[in-house]
């Protein structure tokens, strides 16, 4: 390794270790759920990963480019000089940084995996989708007990106050309860 290579090596290294010093210094994430959980560098380099797998078959060629992301995001975050941040600014941060090194289908991606995980959180909540999937007979709601009879009245009628109570009670459960309850979401 010639001496101008370990020489930049080093100056990204101290850069690197400067800035996980700011933002390991008791930062914090404001959850969809209101609950307040470490800010962990980690969770953004997934989701970043998680983007590029969707787009990239080989994703080892991009290791460099999705840590290059993850800095930027970091530092878009720490120039707000804040403590504490929404997780939905994390969020427009990952996607401005993507955009910024111009991965626009990454961020294509990225934006439609956040989406459509929004989209399941509110359909759990939703009186009108779960008893749509109980009179479309989704599995998950007929089977919900394999010892009665879904076609049944009496079963229909439980299963459909079961569905309304689940709905509702997710909405009016406290919001820290929530992520426990939610399945797969």
């Amino acid at each position: 390794m010639t001496t101008k290579v370990s020489s930049f090596i080093s100056i990204i290294s101290k850069k690197k270790q400067r800035l996980a010093q700011r933002y390991n210094t008791q930062k914090t994430v404001i959850k969809r759920n209101k609950s307040i959980a470490k800010f962990h560098r980690k969770n953004i380099t997934n989701a970043v990963t998680k983007a590029f797998e969707d787009v990239y078959s080989n994703i080892e060629d991009h290791i460099t480019k999705i840590d290059q992301i993850v800095d930027l995001t970091i530092n878009k975050l720490l120039r707000q000089n804040k403590m504490q941040f929404d997780i939905t600014e994390i969020q427009s941060a990952v996607e401005q940084s993507l955009v910024d090194v111009e991965e626009f289908k990454v961020a294509e991606a990225y934006t439609a995996y956040r989406l459509q995980h929004d989209i399941d959180r509110k359909k759990q909540t939703s009186v009108d989708y779960q008893i749509n999937k109980l009179l479309k007979k989704d599995d998950d709601v007929v089977n919900e007990n394999a010892n009665k009879d879904a076609d049944v009245y009496a079963t229909k009628r439980d299963l459909t106050a079961g569905a309304v109570s689940k709905a509702i009670g997710l909405k009016i459960l406290p919001k820290k309860k929530l992520p426990m309850l939610i399945s797969k979401v």
